[in-house]
């Protein structure tokens, strides 16, 4: 998975809102949504991602795998990632 073009992001608080420029729809992301947002930057597999996360939170594999792969595809669903190539 990679990140969209088309954004703009700036950090508020502890989080980040982000503008989809084609949309024109502003996201907020915080805790673990911003995590995958920030490891985002370059290209991750579902894997990747996962083996990143269970590092850096004390969730069970399983638990992290299903719940990033329902993030990513809500961010896939509002054009903020697609898959890479």
């Amino acid at each position: 998975w990679q990140r969209t073009d088309g954004f703009v992001s700036a950090p508020v608080g502890e989080g980040t809102v982000i503008l989809h420029l084609d949309s024109g729809r502003y996201y907020s992301f915080d805790d673990s949504a911003l995590a995958i947002w920030d490891l985002l930057d370059v290209p991750q597999s579902l894997s990747a991602l996962v083996d990143r996360l269970t590092g850096k939170y004390d969730v069970p594999p399983g638990d992290c795998e299903s719940d990033t792969a329902k993030f990513l595809s809500e961010l896939a669903a509002k054009g903020l990632i697609h898959p890479a190539t």
